[in-house]
């Protein structure tokens, strides 16, 4: 009766908007689901006298400073560089094709070893962050658990090549000396 009534409560929170739903995309171990959850930023500023809420906003404060290292990790020169050398690898790809030569060798390495620092960074972030959660655990006798779900900083994967002055500049100058065989 007291987990119906629970859901009957948060269900008249977020009908009079008070918390806000969002659909997200879950991965458990490859298997993709659509949840609905409730957005952190209504739950923060729910106002009343809510042990859920409460909960959060304590967990959530303990949580800024792994908040600002996981910005700080994600406004370094990082994607600048693997943007950039994604963009001279596509070049080097192109000019492979015309010379039947193997240039990719000069920027493959650099790319993986970027990859390689990306994951472990990553890696040290998670363990971070469970330590964290622990602690507050402990801390405050939580009795409503935060929940996170992405402990990444670094999205490799989203990565596009890069479009700065110098990959553009390159890139171009090769299309005007190559021509069509430099579009593909």
């Amino acid at each position: 009766a007291t987990k119906e009534k629970v859901k009957v409560m948060i269900q008249k929170l977020v009908d009079d908007g008070r918390l806000q739903i969002e659909n997200r995309e879950t991965d458990f171990f490859g298997v993709k689901e659509m949840v609905k959850i409730i957005t952190g930023e209504s739950l923060y500023n729910l106002e009343g006298d809510f042990v859920f809420a409460s909960d959060y906003r304590k967990q959530a404060d303990d949580l800024k400073p792994l908040g600002y290292l996981t910005l700080f990790a994600r406004q370094r020169y990082f994607f600048e560089e693997y943007a950039s050398l994604l963009a001279f690898a596509d070049i080097y790809k192109k000019l492979n094709r015309i010379y039947d030569i193997d240039l990719s060798y000069r920027v493959d390495g650099r790319i993986e070893s970027l990859k390689n620092s990306a994951n472990l960074l990553n890696r040290d972030l998670e363990n971070t962050t469970e330590k964290l959660i622990l602690a507050i655990y402990k801390k405050y006798d939580i009795k409503f658990l935060i929940k996170i779900t992405d402990y990444k900083a670094i999205h490799v994967e989203d990565i596009k090549p890069g479009t700065g002055e110098a990959e553009t500049y390159y890139s171009d100058e090769l299309k005007k000396l190559f021509g069509v065989e430099f579009q593909s």
